[in-house]
């Protein structure tokens, strides 16, 4: 069974090109993945501070130990939050029949980036206390949550104005699908009784979503009967193509 869903399902989600479930998804794999790079970056790689140096002392083999433990496991946490976030997005791609406007969900994408930066501060720094950024107490927590706050203010800017070119897409693609493919369909080649080779149903009920024109076009030109109507799409192969007459 497909996992895609009905006409009228794909045209209530999709909206200006993306759909609840991508923009979930890259902001899922933004958080996990800026949680993966400030793990392995700034606490195993330049040895800033490390998850718990803030309860645990680093100074100490078994401090250090403790603290490196938790680092990997934390890794391992986030990698699995970005995969489930990546395997999301994937999901959602293949339930649309159209492809998934890039820019909404990157600005999901960047504002889960921010959302963790501003958890790492808030939570981490300020409430449990379990670290301070490069080990100084708490002196630069200000600047990192002024810098959380940018990349989610530049995320929604990203979001905001994808959303809205998507939306004058959206316009355009349905102007165009309703009066091409149509036309390029009459160019094609006449029908015969070798049967057809694929068959699909359109998008919302109109026809050749599933086939782009430019398929069609190239459908005619190699001898192939493209028939298009009431939601669905239809190839036939003729018995004598045009290069063996």
């Amino acid at each position: 069974m497909s996992d895609r869903p009905s006409a009228p399902l794909r045209s209530r989600e999709l909206r200006a090109g993306v759909t609840p479930r991508a923009l979930l998804a890259g902001g899922l794999f933004g958080f996990g993945f800026s949680g993966l790079i400030d793990t392995l970056l700034l606490h195993l790689v330049f040895q800033w501070h490390h998850l718990l140096s803030g309860v645990s002392r680093t100074d100490t083999l078994d401090g250090l130990r403790t603290n490196v433990l938790a680092d990997g496991l934390f890794s391992i946490a986030m990698l699995v939050v970005a995969g489930i976030g990546a395997g999301l997005l994937w999901r959602a791609e293949r339930r649309t029949d159209v492809p998934l406007a890039i820019r909404p969900i990157a600005g999901a994408a960047v504002l889960g980036l921010g959302a963790f930066d501003l958890y790492d501060a808030l939570v981490d720094h300020v409430l449990l206390g379990l670290h301070q950024p490069l080990s100084q107490g708490g002196r630069y927590n200000p600047h990192w949550i002024v810098v959380s706050v940018l990349v989610l203010l530049a995320g929604a800017y990203l979001y905001g104005t994808g959303t809205r070119s998507g939306r004058e897409t959206d316009r355009e693609y349905t102007d165009a699908r309703s009066t091409v493919c149509p036309l390029v369909a009459t160019w094609s080649a006449p029908s015969s009784s070798a049967g057809p080779l694929l068959r699909g149903v359109g998008h919302g009920g109109t026809a050749s979503s599933s086939i782009p024109g430019w398929t069609v076009l190239i459908g005619g030109v190699l001898g192939l009967r493209i028939v298009v109507g009431a939601g669905v799409v239809a190839v036939d192969r003729p018995s004598e193509r045009p290069w063996n007459r």
